[in-house]
């Protein structure tokens, strides 16, 4: 369940295809998961079951499920910026010397 107001990072894939769709806000309180039961009878599949538009290309679905959740006035996507420190999990005094070159800050959403 997701409430109103509640800021929710949406993400798709795993492990190392891990991947953030967008940042939103709820302008709701909803069942994610039977308001996708409702989302999913809307979609096309192409004849190996591939999520598709409808001019036929292919799309990734959990791209255009957050979409119809904003067209539906589910969500809102929120402006953020992402700070991205450097692959290494930990700081090590390397990391720290050479932080400048690995420091990025990047602007997503509406």
């Amino acid at each position: 369940m997701i409430a109103i107001d509640e800021i929710v990072l949406i993400t798709n894939g795993e492990y190392s295809s891990f991947g953030i769709i967008s940042l939103v806000k709820a302008l709701k309180t909803f069942d994610e998961k039977e308001v996708f039961r409702q989302f999913l009878p809307e979609q096309k599949f192409d004849e190996h079951g591939r999520p598709i538009d409808g001019k036929g290309n292919h799309i990734e679905i959990s791209g255009a499920y957050v979409e119809w959740l904003k067209e539906k006035k589910y969500i809102e996507k929120i402006r953020y910026r992402e700070f991205y420190t450097g692959a290494p999990d930990y700081f090590t005094k390397d990391f720290i010397a050479m932080a400048e070159k690995n420091f990025n800050i990047h602007d997503y959403g509406e």
